[in-house]
């Protein structure tokens, strides 16, 4: 009797397996190569999407045609979830790069891809092309279809260490700007955050314009498809390049960002723009920069070139600021000609070799407060150019009274 009921218990068991396998094998088709349903808890629009961006590579083949330089580009995004892109031209090597992929809509509708190694680029599909930023791409060639996932089980991205480190920094905190020249158009203030979303600030709150930002292991890209408070007559939506630096603080558009809360002593200009891949000049100042009074300025020049032979020792000449730009500084017998300074500092034919920092301070008196453009000024040579560097920039000067 005890055998019957475990052989009844048995064949229940069995009977209920096997019904359960029958179930399963009508909601999940057999034949991998028919491609899978959307599952209900998917977006019937985002499969469509994905349906279109891996059927086949895209390319601006077309734009190119009949050129003498028909270089063009080639996307592709698998549906196994990699990606591969390849710029084809002469050039040698020719740029590539390959990886994991995948896309989402934000809450404001807007479509991104997404990549491994931390990028994330705008995209839409109108009228049979990719959109990719401000890229045109046509469809070119076929890809394979493997049914290996849908948009709904597309893998999510997986950061580098790196990468995710960069995103937890420069999302802890708003970043200030760590001096007060070109305040006019240039942000005061960043804040990025973890939506991937940021908020430039400009003129201590008078203005504020909002996008998107992605963080990779080499850089990070900030862009808007907006420029409310830029008051140049120009037509380009705002976008900067940044990087965090060794020492913690941000390279923002080619200038310093600190943590909002930093009690800064200085001004600082972190790089001089001009040949500061040659040699780079830091520039600390008093802040804010009073008229009638000495302001002093520290400036530290530093060779950053690689080699030795290429650019070789660098001879430093001359330091200045101009009310103006000067026009032939340098003399067509290498020496420096005699002009109108607010302050300036003979750097006595100082030699600079790779890796050398030369420091220095100068005592700046502008006489007359409000809205002034000097330009900087470091005049300096190599054995097979000169490499002077003169930038203006706009500042404000606060009357002593």
């Amino acid at each position: 009797m005890r055998r019957y009921k475990v052989l009844v218990i048995f064949v229940i068991i069995a009977v209920f397996a096997s019904l359960v396998i029958y179930v399963n094998r009508q909601q999940v088709p057999l034949d991998t190569q028919q491609p899978l349903s959307p599952q209900p808890s998917e977006n019937p629009d985002k499969q469509d999407i994905f349906a279109k961006l891996t059927a086949n590579s895209w390319c601006n083949k077309k734009v190119t045609e009949g050129s003498p330089f028909p270089d063009y580009i080639d996307y592709r995004f698998k549906d196994d979830g990699t990606y591969e892109w390849h710029f084809f031209t002469d050039y040698t090597p020719a740029p590539s790069d390959a990886g994991k992929w995948n896309f989402e809509q934000t809450p404001a509708d807007d479509w991104f891809l997404l990549y491994d190694n931390g990028m994330r680029q705008r995209f839409s599909l109108k009228d049979g092309m990719l959109m990719l930023g401000s890229v045109a791409l046509d469809v070119c060639d076929p890809i394979t279809v493997t049914n290996q996932y849908t948009s709904g089980t597309l893998p999510p991205i997986q950061l580098t260490s790196k990468v995710q480190n960069i995103i937890n920094t420069i999302t802890a905190h708003p970043w200030k700007r760590a001096n007060d020249i070109d305040l006019d158009y240039a942000p005061t203030s960043v804040e990025f955050k973890k939506n991937w979303e940021y908020i430039t600030t400009y003129r201590n709150g008078e203005c504020q314009n909002s996008g998107y930002w992605y963080a990779t292991a080499s850089e990070i890209q900030v862009n808007s498809l907006t420029d409310q408070c830029d008051p140049r007559d120009d037509t380009y939506p705002e976008a900067f390049t940044a990087e965090l630096l060794d020492n913690g603080f941000l390279f923002f558009d080619y200038e310093l960002y600190v943590p909002i809360d930093y009690p800064l002593q200085k001004g600082i200009i972190w790089s001089v723009f001009g040949y500061s891949d040659i040699v780079n000049i830091k520039v600390e100042y008093d802040m804010p920069i009073k008229s009638g009074v000495p302001n002093r300025f520290d400036i530290e020049m530093t060779h950053v070139g690689k080699k030795e032979d290429y650019p070789g020792p660098i001879t430093l000449q001359r330091f200045s600021i101009t009310e103006d730009y000067v026009r032939d500084y340098r003399k067509a017998d290498n020496t420096i000609a005699q002009v109108d300074e607010i302050a300036g500092q003979d750097l006595g034919s100082k030699i600079l070799r790779p890796s050398e920092t030369y420091k220095f301070s100068l005592d700046v008196t502008f006489k007359n407060p409000g809205k002034q453009s000097p330009y900087i000024n470091a005049l300096m040579y190599g054995p097979t150019q000169d490499w002077d560097t003169q930038r203006a920039y706009s500042i404000n000067v606060q009357s002593n009274v």
